[in-house]
């Protein structure tokens, strides 16, 4: 009787196992392959751990401050013009796991005289010796609802579509064994193949084998933002 009770415990502890798995699984499979619910709490949190908080923001503060230098200096993309357009940055950025790299997200709204068109710019940093460098990214236009396309989408908005378009790639949950992919809490790491994704590639140079030559092409974007001076004299044009 002692050996039918315990097989049966057995039994039912496998059966249990089993559902727990089947239930874990059709929860990745409903979000979609290695994508990742995060909010701005989470992302902040994490950044916060590996740089604190007061470098969080003065690295922030120092990304805002080369965009209203470029502004000043009329570079074009950034210099004023005779649009309605307005920007704001967004307050999360991620950063990798060397420390050296961030990506950021520019929200901007109304882009065109008829103020009809809004968007999202990926905003890149690169630390180069002890150094940190800014550049702008692609942009992802945003579709405005049917019902309110003579509305700008809100900043709230975009922000929200920054989490999920931007951000989410980020983090990955860590592999912490079955029971504590269970009934643990759940943690994270960095993604760097999204940051490999972002910083390497085709996309600049199929040559690059290395940090010295990647850099080398970061350095020459940068520079590159100031070869294309804007000196058209918009107060003229108004």
């Amino acid at each position: 009787m002692d050996m039918l009770r315990r097989d049966k415990i057995v039994v039912w502890l496998c059966l249990v196992a089993l559902y727990l798995t089947s239930v874990t699984s059709c929860n990745k499979e409903s979000k979609g392959q290695g994508e990742t619910e995060l909010d701005q709490n989470t992302i902040q949190n994490v950044v916060y751990s590996r740089i604190g908080k007061n470098e969080y923001w003065r690295i922030w503060n120092m990304a805002g401050d080369s965009i209203k230098n470029w502004k000043q200096n009329n570079l074009r993309g950034w210099a004023g013009d005779t649009t309605k357009g307005e920007g704001k940055q967004d307050s999360v950025f991620c950063i990798n796991s060397q420390l050296n790299k961030i990506i950021m997200a520019r929200l901007a709204r109304e882009l065109t005289s008829e103020g009809k068109l809004d968007a999202i710019v990926f905003f890149y940093g690169v630390k180069i010796k002890e150094e940190w460098y800014f550049f702008g990214g692609p942009t992802a236009y945003i579709p405005r609802d049917e019902d309110s396309l003579n509305s700008p989408t809100s900043f709230t908005k975009l922000h929200e579509i920054a989490m999920q378009e931007v951000f989410s790639g980020y983090l990955k949950k860590k592999d912490l064994g079955f029971w504590r992919n269970v009934f643990g809490k759940t943690e994270y790491e960095v993604n760097e193949a999204w940051f490999a994704s972002h910083f390497e590639g085709p996309g600049w140079d199929r040559n690059c084998r290395n940090v010295e030559c990647y850099e080398k092409l970061y350095l020459a974007k940068v520079r590159n933002n100031w070869a294309h001076r804007d000196t058209t004299n918009y107060k003229h044009l108004k």
